[in-house]
């Protein structure tokens, strides 16, 4: 089953709630602005690893700007999705 990019944002958007318990508009820095601390954002990565079935390469997790927003975030899963 295809994923959709609403549901892919939702997914991560619900996942991020976890982490932090405020809003975060989609394109709000996540370490800079301190909404999430570097070890949330591992559990993070962890969490959407599982919830979409794949390994990010070492790549990918050594840039962090991959995983500096929710627009970040969903470009990065896309390109495993593919």
């Amino acid at each position: 089953m295809k994923t959709s990019e609403g549901q892919l944002e939702n997914t991560v958007c619900e996942l991020l709630k976890k982490q932090c318990s405020e809003y975060v508009p989609k394109d709000k820095e996540l370490l800079v602005s301190g909404v999430i601390g570097s070890f949330q954002l591992f559990e993070l990565i962890c969490e959407l690893e599982e919830a979409f079935d794949i390994r990010f390469h070492q790549e990918d997790l050594k840039e962090i700007s991959h995983f500096s927003s929710v627009n970040a975030i969903t470009n990065t899963i896309k390109k495993y999705m593919a």
